[in-house]
């Protein structure tokens, strides 16, 4: 499970590669110039997401509940693939599902020209995980996906 204690540790791993400065981790995506910075401020428990990046509710962008961090890490990895700031709404409506809820990112062609809720292309809802609990939130809605 991810959580306030750990998560320094995981941004600072190989695999994620932020750097740490005086209670700040920040990544660097795409080139020296014209790139973009993806931190997370551990004095005031703040997910800093970069331009571009926009949100229909602001519920994940602080520590306030430990689905934030694995919301955090999971937009890190789509701009490790090549994702920009402008494919990615945090807390995006449901549009187009018969759920009319919100998910915690949604994956789309272009935010920036106020056609996303028409054309997103991927929905990702994050859950936490946790092993030592048989009926935690992952798994629970891990079952629902496997019902035909």
């Amino acid at each position: 499970m991810i959580t306030k204690e750990n998560i320094k540790d995981i941004l600072r791993t190989k695999y994620f590669g932020f750097n740490e400065e005086k209670g700040f981790y920040s990544k660097h995506y795409g080139p020296a110039e014209g790139g973009f910075n993806l931190s997370y401020n551990a004095h005031c428990g703040s997910f800093d997401y970069p331009a571009g990046v926009i949100a229909d509710r602001n519920t994940t962008q602080d520590e306030h509940q430990q689905e934030s961090f694995v919301v955090f890490l999971c937009v890190a990895q789509l701009f490790a693939r090549g994702y920009q700031p402008w494919n990615i709404v945090l807390e995006g409506r449901n549009y187009s599902g018969n759920d009319k809820g919100w998910c915690d990112i949604l994956v789309v062609p272009d935010n920036r020209n106020g056609k996303y809720k028409e054309e997103q292309y991927l929905i990702i809802e994050c859950k936490t995980a946790n092993l030592s609990q048989k009926d935690d939130e992952f798994r629970k809605h891990w079952l629902k996906t496997l019902v035909v």
